[in-house]
Protein backbone atom coordinates (compact mmCIF):
# COMPACT_ATOMS: atom_id res chain seq x y z
CA UNK A 1 0.00 0.00 0.00
CA UNK A 2 2.73 2.41 1.04
CA UNK A 3 4.46 1.47 -2.54
CA UNK A 4 1.22 2.10 -4.57
CA UNK A 5 0.54 5.86 -2.58
CA UNK A 6 3.93 6.83 -3.64
CA UNK A 7 3.66 5.51 -7.22
CA UNK A 8 0.38 6.94 -7.59
CA UNK A 9 1.49 10.82 -6.15
CA UNK A 10 4.39 10.23 -7.81
CA UNK A 11 1.77 9.91 -11.75
CA UNK A 12 -0.67 12.54 -10.65
CA UNK A 13 0.93 15.06 -8.39
CA UNK A 14 -1.18 15.34 -5.44
CA UNK A 15 -0.35 12.65 -3.03
CA UNK A 16 2.58 13.68 -1.02
CA UNK A 17 5.22 11.62 0.92
CA UNK A 18 3.93 10.78 4.71
CA UNK A 19 6.74 9.97 6.96
CA UNK A 20 3.85 8.97 9.58
CA UNK A 21 3.31 6.20 6.91
CA UNK A 22 6.38 5.39 6.07
CA UNK A 23 7.17 4.53 9.29
CA UNK A 24 3.38 2.93 9.79
CA UNK A 25 4.83 0.85 6.74
CA UNK A 26 8.10 -0.09 8.14
CA UNK A 27 6.50 -1.27 11.45
CA UNK A 28 4.26 -3.55 9.63
CA UNK A 29 6.91 -5.00 7.62
CA UNK A 30 8.54 -5.82 10.67
CA UNK A 31 6.05 -7.83 11.65
CA UNK A 32 6.79 -10.80 10.15
CA UNK A 33 9.60 -11.59 11.98
CA UNK A 34 7.35 -11.90 14.82
CA UNK A 35 6.25 -14.95 16.69
CA UNK A 36 2.43 -15.51 15.00
CA UNK A 37 0.65 -15.15 18.50
CA UNK A 38 2.31 -11.88 19.46
CA UNK A 39 1.14 -10.38 15.44
CA UNK A 40 -1.46 -7.44 16.18
CA UNK A 41 -3.11 -6.15 13.16
CA UNK A 42 -4.98 -2.88 14.94
CA UNK A 43 -1.69 -1.11 13.48
CA UNK A 44 -2.19 -2.83 9.51
CA UNK A 45 -5.51 -1.75 10.25
CA UNK A 46 -5.06 1.68 11.00
CA UNK A 47 -2.29 2.12 8.45
CA UNK A 48 -4.95 1.07 5.57
CA UNK A 49 -7.68 3.27 6.35
CA UNK A 50 -5.45 6.74 6.26
CA UNK A 51 -4.20 5.29 2.99
CA UNK A 52 -7.44 4.21 1.31
CA UNK A 53 -9.18 7.50 2.41
CA UNK A 54 -6.26 10.19 1.33
CA UNK A 55 -6.29 7.79 -2.49
CA UNK A 56 -10.19 7.59 -2.13
CA UNK A 57 -10.08 11.77 -1.59
CA UNK A 58 -7.41 11.87 -4.37
CA UNK A 59 -9.23 10.30 -7.27
CA UNK A 60 -12.98 9.24 -6.13
CA UNK A 61 -12.68 6.82 -9.36
CA UNK A 62 -9.95 4.75 -7.89
CA UNK A 63 -10.30 1.32 -8.99
CA UNK A 64 -11.67 1.53 -12.35
CA UNK A 65 -10.30 1.99 -15.41
CA UNK A 66 -10.96 5.67 -18.08
CA UNK A 67 -12.74 2.87 -20.62
CA UNK A 68 -15.75 1.80 -17.87
CA UNK A 69 -16.48 5.32 -16.99
CA UNK A 70 -19.07 7.37 -18.64
CA UNK A 71 -18.34 10.24 -20.86
CA UNK A 72 -19.44 12.58 -17.80
CA UNK A 73 -17.59 10.50 -15.42
CA UNK A 74 -14.14 10.67 -17.30
CA UNK A 75 -14.65 15.25 -17.40
CA UNK A 76 -15.09 14.48 -14.23
CA UNK A 77 -12.38 12.48 -13.21
CA UNK A 78 -9.38 13.53 -16.13
CA UNK A 79 -6.77 12.64 -13.84
CA UNK A 80 -8.05 8.87 -13.62
CA UNK A 81 -8.11 9.30 -17.77
CA UNK A 82 -4.38 10.94 -17.80
CA UNK A 83 -2.74 8.65 -16.03
CA UNK A 84 -4.65 5.87 -17.65
CA UNK A 85 -3.32 6.89 -20.55
CA UNK A 86 0.25 7.21 -19.22
CA UNK A 87 0.10 3.68 -18.56
CA UNK A 88 -1.07 2.58 -21.92
CA UNK A 89 1.28 5.21 -23.12
CA UNK A 90 4.48 3.25 -21.73
CA UNK A 91 3.66 0.14 -22.18
CA UNK A 92 3.87 0.82 -26.18
CA UNK A 93 7.46 -0.39 -28.26
CA UNK A 94 9.57 2.98 -28.35
CA UNK A 95 8.49 3.00 -32.27
CA UNK A 96 4.34 3.35 -31.56
CA UNK A 97 5.88 6.24 -28.67
CA UNK A 98 7.57 8.00 -31.09
CA UNK A 99 5.19 7.82 -33.99
CA UNK A 100 2.50 8.79 -31.58
CA UNK A 101 4.78 12.25 -30.78
CA UNK A 102 5.67 12.74 -34.21
CA UNK A 103 2.02 12.83 -35.14
CA UNK A 104 0.87 14.75 -32.27
CA UNK A 105 3.57 17.39 -33.04
CA UNK A 106 2.83 17.24 -36.98
CA UNK A 107 -0.69 18.70 -35.91
CA UNK A 108 0.41 21.00 -33.31
CA UNK A 109 2.94 22.26 -36.13
CA UNK A 110 0.16 22.85 -38.84
CA UNK A 111 -1.96 24.89 -35.81
CA UNK A 112 1.21 26.98 -34.72
CA UNK A 113 1.33 27.86 -38.76
CA UNK A 114 -2.76 28.90 -38.77
CA UNK A 115 -2.63 30.71 -35.76
CA UNK A 116 1.04 32.71 -36.59
CA UNK A 117 -1.41 33.86 -39.66
CA UNK A 118 -4.11 34.77 -37.50
CA UNK A 119 -1.82 36.80 -35.54
CA UNK A 120 -0.69 38.87 -38.41
CA UNK A 121 2.94 39.26 -36.31
CA UNK A 122 5.26 40.29 -38.10
CA UNK A 123 6.38 38.51 -41.28
CA UNK A 124 3.16 37.10 -40.94
CA UNK A 125 1.51 40.15 -41.80
CA UNK A 126 1.35 39.73 -45.63
CA UNK A 127 -0.60 36.76 -45.29
CA UNK A 128 -4.13 36.65 -45.18
CA UNK A 129 -6.10 34.82 -42.92
CA UNK A 130 -6.68 31.12 -43.03
CA UNK A 131 -10.49 30.07 -43.58
CA UNK A 132 -11.76 27.81 -40.40
CA UNK A 133 -12.57 25.04 -42.53
CA UNK A 134 -8.66 25.32 -43.21
CA UNK A 135 -7.84 25.71 -39.64
CA UNK A 136 -10.12 23.06 -38.12
CA UNK A 137 -8.65 20.16 -40.97
CA UNK A 138 -4.76 21.81 -41.14
CA UNK A 139 -4.06 19.07 -37.62
CA UNK A 140 -5.37 16.56 -39.59
CA UNK A 141 -3.21 17.76 -42.58
CA UNK A 142 0.11 18.29 -40.86
CA UNK A 143 -0.19 14.78 -38.67
CA UNK A 144 -0.63 13.25 -42.16
CA UNK A 145 2.54 15.34 -43.20
CA UNK A 146 4.32 14.47 -40.36
CA UNK A 147 3.75 10.31 -40.73
CA UNK A 148 5.05 10.22 -44.32
CA UNK A 149 8.25 12.49 -43.12
CA UNK A 150 8.30 9.66 -39.81
CA UNK A 151 8.20 6.81 -42.41
CA UNK A 152 10.86 8.37 -45.00
CA UNK A 153 13.02 9.17 -42.24
CA UNK A 154 12.55 5.52 -40.76
CA UNK A 155 13.18 3.92 -43.91
CA UNK A 156 16.58 5.58 -44.18
CA UNK A 157 15.52 7.42 -47.51
CA UNK A 158 15.53 11.18 -46.00
CA UNK A 159 18.42 13.49 -47.09
CA UNK A 160 19.37 15.23 -44.59
CA UNK A 161 22.18 17.86 -43.34
CA UNK A 162 22.80 20.05 -46.37
CA UNK A 163 20.03 17.76 -48.24
CA UNK A 164 21.94 17.23 -51.03
CA UNK A 165 23.53 13.30 -49.30
CA UNK A 166 20.99 10.95 -48.20
CA UNK A 167 21.86 8.03 -45.68
CA UNK A 168 23.98 5.20 -46.27
CA UNK A 169 21.74 2.18 -44.88
CA UNK A 170 18.70 1.94 -43.10
CA UNK A 171 19.66 3.84 -40.17
CA UNK A 172 17.23 4.91 -37.26
CA UNK A 173 16.68 8.23 -36.00
CA UNK A 174 16.61 9.64 -32.68
CA UNK A 175 12.94 10.52 -31.23
CA UNK A 176 14.49 14.16 -31.02
CA UNK A 177 15.32 14.43 -34.67
CA UNK A 178 11.79 12.55 -35.87
CA UNK A 179 9.72 14.63 -33.34
CA UNK A 180 11.15 17.86 -34.57
CA UNK A 181 10.91 16.84 -38.60
CA UNK A 182 7.27 16.05 -37.52
CA UNK A 183 6.71 19.76 -36.28
CA UNK A 184 8.58 21.39 -39.16
CA UNK A 185 6.36 19.05 -41.46
CA UNK A 186 3.03 20.37 -39.71
CA UNK A 187 4.65 23.72 -40.04
CA UNK A 188 5.28 23.12 -43.89
CA UNK A 189 3.01 20.71 -44.32
CA UNK A 190 2.45 21.46 -48.04
CA UNK A 191 6.22 20.96 -48.84
CA UNK A 192 6.04 17.75 -46.47
CA UNK A 193 3.88 16.50 -49.27
CA UNK A 194 5.84 17.55 -51.79
CA UNK A 195 8.78 15.68 -50.81
CA UNK A 196 6.57 12.25 -50.27
CA UNK A 197 5.34 12.60 -53.78
CA UNK A 198 8.80 13.21 -55.23
CA UNK A 199 9.96 10.26 -53.41
CA UNK A 200 7.41 8.17 -54.56
CA UNK A 201 7.75 9.60 -58.25
CA UNK A 202 11.34 8.52 -58.40
CA UNK A 203 10.13 4.92 -56.60
CA UNK A 204 7.95 3.85 -58.70
CA UNK A 205 8.93 5.72 -61.96
CA UNK A 206 9.80 3.52 -65.59
CA UNK A 207 13.52 2.31 -65.35
CA UNK A 208 14.40 3.09 -69.39
CA UNK A 209 17.57 1.90 -69.84
CA UNK A 210 19.86 4.59 -71.51
CA UNK A 211 22.99 4.75 -73.73
CA UNK A 212 24.27 7.79 -71.31
CA UNK A 213 27.80 6.21 -70.90
CA UNK A 214 28.16 5.61 -74.28
CA UNK A 215 31.01 7.11 -76.47
CA UNK A 216 29.08 8.87 -78.78
CA UNK A 217 26.68 10.49 -76.27
CA UNK A 218 29.41 12.10 -74.60
CA UNK A 219 31.41 13.09 -77.74
CA UNK A 220 28.21 15.20 -78.97
CA UNK A 221 27.63 16.79 -75.26
CA UNK A 222 31.30 17.84 -75.68
CA UNK A 223 31.00 19.30 -78.53
CA UNK A 224 27.81 21.79 -77.69
CA UNK A 225 29.49 22.56 -74.11
CA UNK A 226 31.94 23.84 -76.22
CA UNK A 227 29.44 25.85 -78.42
CA UNK A 228 27.57 27.44 -75.58
CA UNK A 229 25.07 24.93 -75.88
CA UNK A 230 25.31 23.07 -71.94
CA UNK A 231 21.56 22.46 -71.28
CA UNK A 232 21.09 20.34 -74.57
CA UNK A 233 24.02 18.85 -73.60
CA UNK A 234 22.22 17.61 -70.85
CA UNK A 235 19.64 16.12 -72.19
CA UNK A 236 21.52 14.48 -75.03
CA UNK A 237 23.29 12.31 -72.41
CA UNK A 238 19.74 11.86 -71.14
CA UNK A 239 17.80 10.71 -74.27
CA UNK A 240 20.88 9.27 -76.14
CA UNK A 241 20.61 11.46 -79.04
CA UNK A 242 24.43 10.91 -79.51
CA UNK A 243 23.68 7.34 -80.49
CA UNK A 244 21.08 8.42 -82.73
CA UNK A 245 22.91 11.16 -84.32
CA UNK A 246 25.88 8.57 -84.94
CA UNK A 247 23.90 5.90 -87.24
CA UNK A 248 22.82 8.71 -89.81
CA UNK A 249 24.65 9.15 -92.86
CA UNK A 250 24.26 12.96 -92.67
CA UNK A 251 21.81 15.42 -90.72
CA UNK A 252 21.14 18.74 -89.57
CA UNK A 253 21.51 19.72 -85.76
CA UNK A 254 19.48 23.02 -84.41
CA UNK A 255 20.43 23.72 -80.91
CA UNK A 256 19.60 26.64 -79.18
CA UNK A 257 22.20 28.40 -76.86
CA UNK A 258 22.31 28.46 -73.28
CA UNK A 259 20.69 32.17 -73.52
CA UNK A 260 18.22 31.12 -75.60
CA UNK A 261 16.80 28.30 -73.38
CA UNK A 262 16.88 30.57 -70.29
CA UNK A 263 14.52 32.72 -71.95
CA UNK A 264 11.91 29.88 -72.18
CA UNK A 265 9.50 29.73 -68.98
CA UNK A 266 10.41 27.24 -66.40
CA UNK A 267 7.62 24.73 -67.67
CA UNK A 268 9.67 24.32 -70.95
CA UNK A 269 12.25 22.61 -69.35
CA UNK A 270 10.39 20.74 -66.96
CA UNK A 271 7.96 19.17 -70.02
CA UNK A 272 11.60 18.41 -71.80
CA UNK A 273 12.81 16.97 -69.47
CA UNK A 274 9.54 14.57 -68.31
CA UNK A 275 9.98 11.37 -69.85
CA UNK A 276 6.23 10.16 -69.18
CA UNK A 277 5.52 12.75 -72.21
CA UNK A 278 6.69 13.07 -76.11
CA UNK A 279 7.48 16.64 -75.56
CA UNK A 280 11.39 15.77 -76.08
CA UNK A 281 10.28 13.99 -78.93
CA UNK A 282 8.31 16.86 -80.43
CA UNK A 283 11.04 18.44 -79.51
CA UNK A 284 13.84 16.30 -81.56
CA UNK A 285 11.87 16.25 -84.34
CA UNK A 286 11.10 20.40 -84.44
CA UNK A 287 15.30 20.63 -84.31
CA UNK A 288 16.66 17.57 -86.48
CA UNK A 289 16.73 17.33 -90.27
CA UNK A 290 17.39 14.54 -92.31
CA UNK A 291 19.93 16.67 -94.99
CA UNK A 292 23.37 18.34 -93.75
CA UNK A 293 23.14 22.05 -95.08
CA UNK A 294 26.15 24.73 -94.32
CA UNK A 295 26.08 28.14 -94.16
CA UNK A 296 28.80 28.25 -96.96
CA UNK A 297 25.55 26.41 -99.11
CA UNK A 298 23.28 28.77 -98.13
CA UNK A 299 25.44 31.84 -99.15
CA UNK A 300 26.85 30.04 -102.19
CA UNK A 301 25.80 32.21 -105.75
CA UNK A 302 23.95 29.98 -107.48
CA UNK A 303 22.41 27.04 -104.94
CA UNK A 304 20.04 24.51 -105.44
CA UNK A 305 16.37 25.99 -104.79
CA UNK A 306 16.07 23.17 -101.60
CA UNK A 307 19.54 25.35 -99.95
CA UNK A 308 17.42 27.96 -99.65
CA UNK A 309 15.12 26.25 -96.90
CA UNK A 310 15.40 23.68 -94.26
CA UNK A 311 13.07 20.87 -93.67
CA UNK A 312 12.99 19.68 -90.45
CA UNK A 313 11.29 15.84 -89.46
CA UNK A 314 7.80 17.61 -87.95
CA UNK A 315 7.25 18.56 -91.52
CA UNK A 316 8.40 22.25 -90.40
CA UNK A 317 10.18 24.37 -93.04
CA UNK A 318 12.69 27.08 -92.03
CA UNK A 319 13.47 29.68 -94.04
CA UNK A 320 17.45 29.53 -94.52
CA UNK A 321 19.04 33.79 -95.28
CA UNK A 322 23.11 34.77 -95.49
CA UNK A 323 23.36 38.58 -95.11
CA UNK A 324 26.63 40.24 -94.90
CA UNK A 325 28.18 37.00 -93.75
CA UNK A 326 25.10 37.07 -90.88
CA UNK A 327 23.52 33.62 -90.54
CA UNK A 328 19.98 33.02 -90.03
CA UNK A 329 17.29 29.94 -89.67
CA UNK A 330 13.86 31.69 -89.75
CA UNK A 331 14.67 34.48 -88.74
CA UNK A 332 17.17 33.29 -85.54
CA UNK A 333 20.75 34.22 -85.84
CA UNK A 334 23.07 31.54 -85.76
CA UNK A 335 25.76 32.18 -82.89
CA UNK A 336 28.13 29.48 -83.99
CA UNK A 337 27.66 27.90 -87.52
CA UNK A 338 28.98 24.84 -88.95
CA UNK A 339 29.81 22.81 -86.25
CA UNK A 340 30.76 19.65 -87.49
CA UNK A 341 29.84 16.31 -85.60
CA UNK A 342 30.32 12.92 -86.94
CA UNK A 343 28.24 12.88 -90.27
CA UNK A 344 26.20 15.72 -89.60
CA UNK A 345 26.22 19.86 -89.26
CA UNK A 346 25.49 21.41 -85.72
CA UNK A 347 24.15 25.59 -85.54
CA UNK A 348 23.73 26.86 -82.33
CA UNK A 349 21.09 29.61 -82.51
CA UNK A 350 20.99 32.57 -80.15
CA UNK A 351 17.17 31.81 -80.15
CA UNK A 352 14.49 29.29 -80.12
CA UNK A 353 12.67 28.12 -83.40
CA UNK A 354 8.74 28.50 -82.99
Amino acid sequence: MSRYAVWTGALSGGLAESPVLDEMAYDIGLEGDKALATVKCDRFKEYYQAVEQKLIRADPARGKISEGLSMWQQINNLPLVYRQFLVNYFKQPPAAQTLFVTLALGALGALTLNVLRLSKVGWWAQYKDPLWGEIMVSPLLGALAAFGIYLIGSAGLLLTTDMRAAQSGVTPLSAFFIGLLGFVSGLLYDEAFGRVRRLGTQLFAERIDRPEGRPEDKSLADALKQGSATRVAELVLKYGIGTRLATQSEFTFLVPSDEAVGQKPLQFWLDLNNEATSSFEKWYRRHHSGKAITKKDVAAEVPDVSEKTLAVDDGTTFALTVDKDEFKIAGIRVIIPDLKWGNGIIHVLSGEVA
